[in-house]
């Protein structure tokens, strides 16, 4: 009803028409009756206007009410842990201590921080009481400043999209999120029953460096090849969990615009699942191939800063290619109408990880998506996510709609029902009872896959990783993965060497992981029995030690010396690098590098020799290459070496020496030059000697180690031939001893 305008004087009536309605008090003036009628009649609406005029005005203090500073949001983490180690026994003896906080804002709103955990972990907590209180969370890992996985940065721009999108409405919080943010700061527990599936994937694999080494080679990507694609280290790590097939079906090819035909052959394939480790530090051409074929069943679109696939093919390669069942299949979160929350906790409950993907709209590249493996849960309200970027960032993140009835959930899927086709297969396949293992480094299991180990099971696995290619292992290092054995009555035994009869190194059941171990030689034995009770079984991992024959850096200020790798009659070791500075001490005027053998295994084990004064390239050496009698020539009297080895193979590596001229060796001041020729000799070298040189008779020649060959001569023979045939190749300082002087020469014997 709208406001009544107020009575004017003119307009009011007599006393007496006032009285018949209305008490005497107000007939002492005419008009107090007209402005008591005004307010009779609007009151109610003339409060509401004026209340709403107010609410209006202390929404935004309303909204500002809402938000968390950073001192509260670290309180709401610290007691998030809390509870968490109250619930899960795993975490119960763990001490969580934060290092550092980061707040992410938009339009200078906080919109949620990010506290850090010496540990490596994080909890990230909303900045608005709107939201659920914890967005996500890490016991620990790795959290680099330089770059995030891209599915992490996907996941928390829709929580940053979906808490602005809200500080920006009236909306009021939910009665859920209310008592969530209570029991917080109350520091009591939930009221629902804790309920986890612990993250099933161990492996933390990239998409980069290692990965990616049979993926198309581009100069400009990392390690001169593209990635792997965030699709292909999904499906690989899903694999891999599955230890699943050891080998596929058919084959396939694509046309790459850029690099042209790309084949896989999985019929062909043998993937080698003991040869995988969960995370690479060096290159692992088992975890390559298997990543590489994957990508390939997808058409990947490689590219050195990133690969992608632009179809929804994942599925189909996994049924197809890689033996998996029929019903392995995609589901759309917006286009189901089943409960999604509901969708992945079955699976994982059923112990199959999924692959996970979203896709979101970028305004100058378009759409574009992310996968990512989803391997576990905690309170049917936190996911585990393994990014597939080496462990950065993995964590548990919350799934649920943080806006009900926004679209920030849109555009995610997930691989359902993922399990090995053992209608067609036997899986998991029957490991023999003896398996000899000759790989240097990888991942051994029981051998049961996800399910249990079978009753009074007994196995062996008899590690000789030493060979040809790999001949100065001095032990092997075991480090347990994952151990649930039957208590007392399953075990697992370690020996040092090749029999029950070798010392026994450790012996293991239960479910506490113990401390790694090492071999005291190259041989080690593995024995698994079970008893009548069956549990999870076991994962180790096992590595091969090798000595380490150069580090650091080598300083020379002698005249002469030898250079080597070090590994003497051995291979050179991989993953190794050191150096050598032969320095200029003033009393010669040029150094000579004599190498007898240079062999280096392929085109990433380099040998490069440096002037340091001008920083010069003297002479670079790669593989694959067998090099003998190679002389370097350092005019300035220095030189840096530098020798580094990947881990892809092994070779000899190199041996020589150096050795420095004496000033005045090539011309002296009363023009006493000795001449030799030819250079280089092979059969015989000559010898001029000027004929007002008196000499001794004696010619000695002096390799860089320092050995010296005599000849003698007649003493006033001036033309001399020495026979040199017989002389290992390298590099000789000629030293004729004369009564006043010593004359000196060089050559080089080929």
């Amino acid at each position: 009803m709208p406001i009544e305008r107020l009575p004017s004087l003119a307009s009011v009536g007599k006393c007496s028409d006032v009285s018949r309605a209305f008490p005497a008090i107000f007939c002492k003036e005419a008009f107090c009756y007209r402005y008591f009628r005004y307010f009779y009649r609007n009151i109610n609406t003339f409060i509401m206007r004026r209340l709403l005029f107010l609410a209006l005005c202390l929404l935004p203090l309303l909204n500002f009410a809402q938000l968390v500073d950073i001192f509260q949001s670290k309180q709401i983490a610290g007691e998030f842990l809390a509870q968490r180690q109250q619930q899960n026994p795993r975490l119960s003896e763990r001490t969580f201590v934060f290092s550092d906080v980061e707040t992410v804002s938009a339009e200078g709103f906080p919109l949620f921080y990010v506290h850090f955990l010496e540990s490596g972990g994080f909890v990230m907590v909303s900045a608005d009481r709107r939201v659920v209180p914890v967005l996500a969370y890490a016991y620990e890992g790795t959290l680099p400043d330089t770059e995030h996985p891209e599915g992490y940065d996907f996941w928390i721009d829709q929580y940053a999209k979906a808490i602005r999108s809200l500080q920006q409405s009236n909306e009021p919080p939910r009665k859920e999120v209310t008592e969530r943010w209570e029991r917080l700061q109350q520091g009591t527990l939930p009221r629902e029953p804790y309920r986890a599936v612990e993250p099933m994937l161990t492996t933390t694999w990239n998409q980069g460096l290692y990965y990616n080494a049979m993926c198309p080679e581009d100069p400009d990507g990392p390690d001169g090849r593209c990635y792997t694609g965030c699709v292909a280290t999904a499906m690989g790590q899903l694999m891999n969990y599955f230890r699943w097939p050891l080998s596929g079906t058919g084959s396939y090819s694509y046309v790459h615009p850029e690099y042209g035909t790309i084949s896989a052959n999985y019929e062909e394939a043998n993937y080698l699942w003991d040869a995988m480790d969960d995370h690479l530090n060096g290159y692992n051409m088992a975890v390559a191939e298997l990543l590489f074929h994957a990508g390939v069943g997808v058409d990947m679109q490689y590219g050195p800063n990133g690969s992608g696939m632009y179809n929804h093919s994942a599925a189909y390669v996994l049924r197809t290619y890689f033996k998996y069942v029929p019903e392995t299949q995609y589901v759309f979160r917006d286009s189901t109408s089943l409960d999604w929350d509901s969708i992945v906790l079955s699976n994982l409950n059923l112990k199959r990880p999924m692959y996970y993907a979203g896709w979101t709209s970028d305004s100058t590249i378009g759409i574009y998506g992310h996968a990512f493996v989803c391997d576990g849960y905690e309170t049917e309200d936190y996911f585990h996510f393994n990014w597939g970027w080496g462990g950065s960032y993995d964590g548990y993140f919350y799934l649920d709609d943080l806006t009900p009835g926004t679209n920030f959930n849109y555009g995610q899927e997930l691989i359902t029902n993922m399990w090995p086709d053992t209608l067609s297969y036997d899986y998991p396949y029957q490991v023999p009872e003896f398996n000899p293992i000759s790989h240097i480094h990888g991942t051994l299991t029981d051998g049961s896959g996800p399910e249990l180990y079978q009753p009074g099971t007994v196995k062996s696995w008899l590690l000789t990783p030493s060979s040809e290619d790999y001949d100065s292992i001095s032990s092997i290092t075991i480090a347990m993965i994952q151990l649930d054995l039957a208590e007392g009555e399953s075990y697992l035994r370690l020996y040092d060497g090749a029999s029950e009869e070798a010392p026994l190194l450790a012996e293991y059941t239960g479910s506490v992981l113990p401390e790694e171990v090492s071999s005291t030689k190259d041989t080690l034995l593995i024995v698994f029995a079970a008893g009548a009770a069956s549990a999870e079984g076991w994962k180790l991992s096992y590595s091969s030690q090798f000595p380490l024959y150069c580090s650091g850096t080598l300083s020379f200020t002698e005249e002469t010396g030898l250079l080597s790798d070090g590994s003497g009659d051995k291979l050179y070791v991989g993953n190794n690098s050191c150096r050598f500075w032969i320095k200029d001490v003033g009393e010669w005027d040029k150094l000579y590098l004599y190498f007898d053998l240079i062999d280096l295994a392929d085109e990433h084990d380099i040998l490069d020799i440096y002037d340091p004064s001008t920083s010069d390239l003297l002479a670079s050496f790669r593989g694959p290459l067998l090099l003998t009698d190679q002389l370097v020539e350092a005019e300035n009297n220095q030189a840096y070496l530098y020798f580094f080895s990947d881990n892809r193979g092994n070779a000899d590596g190199f041996e020589g020496g150096f050795s420095r001229s004496m000033v005045g060796v090539a011309q002296a001041e009363d023009d006493l030059e000795l001449l030799l020729f030819p250079q280089p000799a092979d059969e015989v070298v000559n010898l001029l000697i000027p004929s007002t040189f008196s000499h001794k008779g004696v010619v000695e020649l002096i390799d860089v180690r320092g050995l010296l060959t005599s000849f003698n001569i007649a003493k006033l023979q001036q033309k001399v031939q020495l026979p040199v045939s017989t002389l290992k190749a390298g590099l000789y300082i000629v030293r004729i001893p004369g009564k006043e002087r010593v004359l000196f020469g060089k050559v080089f014997v080929q």
